[in-house]
Parts: C-alpha cells; structure tokens; sequence
C-alpha cells in the first residue's frame, strides 16, 4: 500500500469527505524525514498521481462543485476538489435519491388532509438521519402547529426538534416558531394521553432558544399540581433549560419568594431540587 494509500485510509477514517488541495499540502509537510531528507511518495506530484489513479479505478470519487451544497461543503471557490470514496459516495446518492422523493413527499403536509400530512410526516420521520430538511420547510411544518390533532403536533414536535438539536438546522422565521410554542405549552400544559413527549420538547425548544419568561410561567404551575417530582426536576434540569435558567437566577429567586409566601412547601423542595440540577449540569457546583 502507498503511502497516499495509508494516509488517505486515516484522513477518511475521521470524516467522509476530505479537501484534495490540504490534503496534499498535509503530505508534502511530512514529506522531510528527522535527517531533512525526502521521504520517498511524498512529493505532490506523485501524490497526485496517485490520487488521479484511485479516480480512475473508481475507489475515489471527485465530487463536483455543482455538487457541494448537497455535501453540506460550504466552499465558495469552484476550483477546490473535494474527496470521498467510493463506497461512502453511493450511500451519498442512495440518501440524495431519498431526499428528491421525500421532497415529492412533503408536498402532501400542505395538503388539507390530516390523514395526508399524518402520512407524510410518519415517512420524513422514518428517514430522518437521510433526508436533509431545508429552513422553509421546518417554517411550513411551524405553520401546522396550529392543527388541532395530537398525532400530528407529536410528528411535527418529533421532526422540528431532531433538526434543531441534531442537525442544527433551523427554520427560517424563529419569531413565529416561538410564537406557535407558546400557544401549544397553554394548549398541552400536561402531555397528553398516549403522548408522553409532547409537553416536555415545547418546554426544550423554549430553552433552546431561551424564553425564560415561559419556561418559568410553566415551571411555577408545573411545580404546584405535578405528582411526579422527579419528571420535573429531569425536564428542567435538562441541559438545554438548565443554560436558560442559570443565565437567569433572579427570575428563579424571583419565584422562590413567591411560593415562600404562598406557603408552597413541597414546591419549594422540588425546585430546590430543579436548582441543584441545573447548577451542577452548568459547572456551577463542586458536587
């Protein structure tokens, strides 16, 4: 095996697509052994050589620049070539296909139907880890929010929040986002029956994109009537809320005094709880 071989074999061991351009300029670095002498494959025109046989013989593939927006390459220069192998580049195309028919697919969510938009979310979530949302689509799943059926809130939850925390893509009006969270967290102040996450990823959305004023609203109802501490105190003290509410101590003191003068023992202890939480998911504590 050469030594374009042996180092190409480590670079796509960390990421599937990798910069021809830096990739050379990272061997011909390397290219000087301890004594100043050149090792032998490392000059960049057998590096080239090299990288334009494992082209010809299909276990390279050159991606094109036309292409590179659908790579999530983010390159404004045409001229750079990006590399990926060939078996990774067919499950590239195999995904790519995918996407164009669920793209086809998501046309239906538009549709009047409920059972259609049911139909068509239950498809886009089956392959989620493929298909590759765009910002105008999550602002057209935003909209539907407004749908009065909990199989298509829990889908429509499901599928906005897998792209905003995992694969960090956000729809384009925020604004309206949280506009639309709020009025489902008075519509679903419980998770609904049958529905045991509804509730719980409006409150982590709020947290993501850090409306205090919200979260401690339902936090303070939630402390009051709730009849499983420890679901709460999980749910607050999740990461995500837990940045929102450190970030805001005085609103949380702010409440601690208003359930001391109410009287509110146990929810006292529960946001006690809530506060260790949160401070020990920050770094804020010793223990």
């Amino acid at each position: 095996m050469s030594v374009v071989d042996q180092e190409l074999n480590i670079c796509f061991s960390k990421r599937d697509i990798i910069n021809r351009k830096k990739f050379i300029n990272y061997l011909e670095k390397k290219r000087l052994d301890e004594n100043g002498k050149n090792k032998r494959g490392y000059k960049r025109d057998n590096i080239n050589q090299r990288l334009n046989k494992l082209i010809r013989d299909g276990i390279v593939k050159s991606i094109k620049s036309s292409d590179f927006e659908r790579y999530g390459i983010q390159e404004t220069d045409n001229r750079v070539a990006y590399l990926i192998l060939k078996e990774k580049y067919d499950i590239y195309q195999r995904a790519f296909n995918i996407s164009n028919n669920l793209d086809t697919i998501f046309k239906d969510i538009e549709n009047n139907d409920i059972k259609n938009k049911i139909d068509a979310l239950k498809e886009i979530e089956d392959y989620k880890k493929v298909y590759l949302m765009k910002p105008e689509q999550l602002d057209v799943l935003v909209k539907e929010l407004t749908e009065e059926n909990n199989d298509l809130i829990d889908l429509i939850l499901k599928i906005i929040s897998y792209n905003i925390f995992d694969k960090k893509i956000e729809p384009d009006n925020k604004n309206k986002l949280l506009k639309q969270l709020r009025s489902l967290l008075k519509r679903y102040p419980e998770n609904p029956e049958g529905y045991p996450k509804v509730k719980d990823r409006i409150i982590l959305l709020l947290g993501r994109y850090k409306d205090i004023d919200s979260i401690v609203e339902q936090l303070e109802k939630d402390l009051k009537k709730t009849s499983n501490p420890d679901l709460i105190v999980k749910l607050y003290g999740d990461r995500v809320v837990a940045q929102v509410i450190e970030d805001n101590i005085l609103k949380l003191y702010n409440l601690k005094k208003k359930l001391q003068n109410d009287n509110e023992y146990e929810a006292l202890n529960i946001l006690a709880q809530i506060r260790a939480e949160t401070r020990m998911c920050c770094g804020l504590t010793d223990y």
